[in-house]
């Protein structure tokens, strides 16, 4: 899922996913219901979902080829720490060479309510 926030207007948030007809009306009513847009893109086709494309590669290189778990509870702990570090952390060349969190706050988002623990 994306996420967009603009200053001075309500987030926008955008599903984005590979799941053409097949996907679930109750999931789209929802999605309806609670102001959440919807983009498709076909299967195989990573060109169209670039950035999630991204966030798999940064994954892999920053998670999956670092560590071994040995149990799940390893496994979720580190996966934790990998998202709020790319959520709030990670310097990033598309906004200014700030973390997503020190942008949001130069262009004014009350930051406060966002999870971060």
């Amino acid at each position: 899922m994306l996420c967009f926030i603009f200053p001075n207007l309500k987030t926008i948030f955008i599903f984005v996913s590979i799941f053409g007809e097949d996907y679930n009306s109750i999931v789209q009513e929802y999605f309806v219901e609670k102001g959440v847009s919807q983009e498709f893109t076909k299967p195989a086709t990573p060109e169209q979902n670039a950035h999630i494309e991204s966030y798999h590669s940064i994954m892999e290189s920053a998670v999956c080829q670092r560590f071994e778990f040995e149990n799940l509870k390893d496994l979720k702990a580190t996966m934790n720490r990998f998202r709020k570090f790319y959520n709030f952390e990670r310097i990033h060349g598309g906004l200014g060479y700030l973390s997503p969190l020190k942008y949001l706050k130069k262009i004014g988002v009350n930051c406060d309510n966002l999870i971060h623990e």
